[in-house]
Parts: structure tokens; sequence; C-alpha cells
């Protein structure tokens, strides 16, 4: 019977030991995702999601007149980035409207087979060659059909 008794305290101390070292870790942040591509973004508004544009598709820079850089997110549906600044003067802050020089453009290929293009915003360039390029951008987009609005930040690095 001491036996018994013995094994039935052994069993219920592990089991409230067990319990108590397992932990809901429920208010710690999540760790963020990490984009090892070339342009890492965000959006909100009609579509709320992360992208990692880590496919290149083209560079081009000309200095004093063009900038071009053009990025792909593989899956379903597949998004491509195109941030474009013209004309430029190398490394700074452009500002983005209907009427000033630069835009960036989130694609999105598949069934909603839609275009966002920047109405307004950022586009800061704080390193720029014919093979390096480094900034960020914020900016407010809008789609062509549907009209619907998506703020996009994100950064870009290669």
């Amino acid at each position: 019977m001491k036996m018994k008794k013995l094994i039935f305290i052994v069993a219920i101390t592990f089991g409230l030991t067990t319990l108590l070292s397992t932990t809901c870790k429920k208010d710690e942040p999540e760790t963020p995702v990490t984009c090892d591509g070339f342009v890492s973004a965000s959006s909100t508004g009609k579509i709320t999601s992360t992208y990692c544009f880590n496919a290149l598709v083209s560079y081009d820079y000309v200095s004093g007149e063009s900038l071009s850089l053009l990025c792909r997110q593989d899956g379903d549906p597949i998004y491509t980035c195109l941030i474009s600044v013209n004309p430029i003067d190398g490394p700074g802050t452009y500002n983005i409207s209907s009427i000033d020089q630069g835009y960036v453009e989130l694609n999105v290929h598949g069934d909603e087979n839609e275009f966002y293009k920047s109405e307004q915003g950022t586009i800061t360039i704080t390193e720029i060659s014919s093979t390096t390029i480094k900034g960020t951008f914020n900016v407010t987009t809008v789609g062509y059909y549907n009209k619907a609005t998506l703020n996009v930040t994100g950064s870009f690095s290669m």
C-alpha cells in the first residue's frame, strides 16, 4: 500500500513539474520574417501581406537619367515590384505623385490580375551605382482596375 502511495505522489509531482515547466509565450513578439531578396515589402489595405522579391528580373541605372528595378516573388499568385525614378540625380529622397518623377508598382498576376501604381509617397535612395542600389520606399498605391488602395512600404538592396 505504501508503494502505491509513493508511486502516486511521484507521478503527481512529475505531472505538476511538467505542467509548470511548459509555458505559453503568447505575449512574446513573433520573430520577424527575414527576406534575403532584392526587395522586402509589406502592404495594408485591399491586400494585407508581406513580400520577399528574391528574383531579379532587371536592373537599369543610367547616372543622371533613370533608374528601373524590377523584381519578382514566385508563388500563387506571382507578385512583381517595379521601382522607377526618372530623372535621377543620385542618392536622395524622391517624391512620388502624378507629376513627380518616381513610382513604385506592385503587380499581382493570376486570378486577380491587377497592378497597383503609386499615387503619392517617397523613394529614398541611400546608395546607387551601376551594380549597387540601397534604399526604402513608402507609398500609397491605387489599383488600375479595382481602384482599391494599398499602402506599401519596403526596402531594396542589391
